[in-house]
């Protein structure tokens, strides 16, 4: 994409540079490994200690707090990403 998609989003309450734990969305493994590149280009040492899990997009929001995120695809990243202080497309 040359802008934003707005259907792929990461979501958090903390900046990413702050972020521990993400939970993702089962469905797309390629963004899945996109978000994860995002954050190695963008700090090897910081990505190497993130901690990922796998949630159903039905309960993935409940996740997003503190020092967690989540990576949300679809419809639900449409109607969740004003929910959140923080994201990325």
């Amino acid at each position: 994409s040359n802008g934003p998609v707005e259907s792929v989003l990461l979501l958090s309450q903390v900046p990413i540079d702050e972020i521990e734990t993400i939970y993702l969305d089962s469905s797309s493994r390629t963004s899945v490994i996109l978000l994860k590149i995002l954050l190695h280009d963008r700090d090897p040492e910081h990505a190497a200690r993130v901690s990922y899990f796998r949630r159903d997009s039905a309960s993935i929001a409940d996740g997003i707090r503190g020092r967690s995120a989540a990576l949300v695809i679809g419809d639900r990243a449409i109607e969740l990403r004003d929910q959140f202080p923080y994201q990325v497309d």
